[in-house]
């Protein structure tokens, strides 16, 4: 049985179940690895490689670094001198050009973290989440030059459940790479392969989510948007607002009964409440700048009896 003589592209460490799983598949010759630059990082800002490029390093796996791909020079040098069957691509933040598109023998895929048509774009956990889907999934697409347009060659279904948030969710799929590159393996190995064109009828898209995303806006956000946004937030860049002039993140709210104005705060039995366009809001978890985070409770002890809040959404001037 020939192995597949193939290159992986990605960056994070998010892809290393996948980039593993392709390693040690039966049907794969991993040829090269390709990554970002080194980057400094840390408190000491020393250099370091993307987590794929540490891996090709630490299993001794031909790699290539670039900051364009489509520009490097060593990238094409080295496909022309090998015979690559496979480009698979996870997370890796460059568009391919038609030049590498047309390079392998079976062609470029690309695994998605959605099923596709839905949720083309840099960030479809977020948005599934944003949303308040009830499942998701895994997508691998042969690569075309728009984003994500590609036919389907496989996919796999997960549930979403109502406490998962963007670290339990990548969590799931993570877990669920063995099984998707296993799929895919079998599948491409075995051609001819049979794929399905994407509705386009059924696109939705999720971009690059942004700082500023994470604002909470009492004139447009109710209790299911925030609730969705903390679970989406998780990692970055969290949910906000500005609580007596003071950047404040929010990790847990609860629903309230209790009928305010829109921004309007309140302090009632020991509890901090949030007043939004459609209801309000008990904030229950939260951190002020320079704090850990703290329950309501605590926050409100360090107050020393100043129980005035004032809710904005933009810094105090100082």
């Amino acid at each position: 049985m020939k192995k597949l003589n193939t290159i992986f592209m990605g960056n994070p460490e998010f892809c290393l179940p996948a980039l593993e799983s392709l390693h040690k598949n039966e049907h794969i010759n991993l040829v090269a690895i390709c990554g970002g630059l080194d980057k400094k990082s840390g408190r000491g800002q020393k250099l370091s490689s993307p987590p794929t490029i540490e891996f090709a390093k630490e299993n001794r796996i031909h790699f290539i670094q670039a900051d364009n791909i489509n520009k490097s020079e060593t990238f094409f040098s080295f496909i022309e001198e090998t015979s690559v069957d496979l480009i698979v691509v996870f997370a890796f933040s460059h568009f391919l050009g038609k030049r590498i598109l047309e390079a392998p023998q079976f062609g470029c895929f690309n695994i998605h973290t959605s099923i596709l048509p839905k949720y083309r774009g840099s960030s479809p956990i977020h948005y599934s989440l944003l949303n308040g889907d009830k499942e998701t999934g895994v997508t691998i697409q042969k690569m075309v030059k728009k984003m994500d347009a590609g036919d389907i060659l496989t996919s796999h279904l997960i549930s979403i459940n109502e406490n998962d948030d963007y670290l339990t969710l990548a969590e799931k799929m993570q877990n669920k790479m063995p099984q998707v590159i296993t799929d895919f393996c079998q599948t491409v190995s075995n051609p001819p392969l049979k794929f399905t064109p994407q509705n386009e009828s059924e696109v939705t898209f999720a971009p690059l989510i942004n700082k500023e995303d994470g604002l909470i806006n009492p004139e447009k956000d109710n209790f299911e948007i925030l609730k969705n946004k903390i679970r989406a937030f998780k990692m970055w860049p969290g949910v906000y607002g500005y609580i007596n002039g003071k950047r404040t993140k929010i990790f847990k709210i609860n629903k309230s009964n209790l009928k305010l104005g829109v921004g309007e705060m309140k302090i009632q039995s020991n509890q901090v409440l949030l007043g939004l366009k459609e209801d309000s809001i008990e904030i229950s978890e939260l951190q002020f700048p320079g704090k850990k985070p703290q329950k309501a409770s605590d926050f409100l002890n360090g107050l020393n009896g100043k129980l005035d809040l004032t809710y904005s959404m933009t810094e105090e001037k100082k």
